[in-house]
């Protein structure tokens, strides 16, 4: 988590303060973004009909996110739509829960261009399970820059 905090930071990755350890738990002290949603839930208070703009909109600040994780060489590993939330009076999102993260160093792929196109593919396969409006934009959606 450390690493996707290191400057230059991304406006579209949770903050993360600090942590505290006890024998019972470990805390972090993260961004607590108000009000916001999980994309989830946002999706489905909007009974999925979100303009094509919007669905481009927020597929774009996804993109942006997983890109800054794979500069800092971090894999998310988790990219679902309960793991994005967002802001519904700006539709800033976040990306969110990093427990499962990985070292793109460490893994066993063929750089962190792979890497990016496994969080990039696997954010498509979430988003496909959306409303239509985010389908249409995931179709016409351009290329990612390495």
């Amino acid at each position: 988590m450390s690493r996707v905090q290191a400057d230059p930071p991304c406006e579209n990755i949770i903050k993360f303060y600090g942590y505290g350890v006890s024998p019972q738990r470990i805390t972090l002290v993260m961004e607590f973004p108000q009000p916001c949603l999980p994309l989830s839930k946002f999706l489905r208070q909007n009974t999925g009909h979100l303009t094509e703009e919007l669905a481009r909109n927020i597929l774009h600040q996804i993109i942006i996110s997983l890109q800054h994780c794979n500069r800092c060489s971090v894999h998310h590993s988790n990219t679902h739509l309960s793991n994005m939330l967002i802001n519904t009076e700006t539709l800033q999102q976040k990306l969110t829960d990093f427990s499962r993260a990985a070292d793109i160093n460490a893994m066993e792929t063929d750089g962190p261009g792979v890497s990016l196109a496994a969080a990039i593919r696997s954010a498509r396969r979430a988003l496909h399970r959306a409303p239509n409006s985010f389908r249409t934009a995931i179709g016409r959606s351009s290329r990612v820059e390495k």
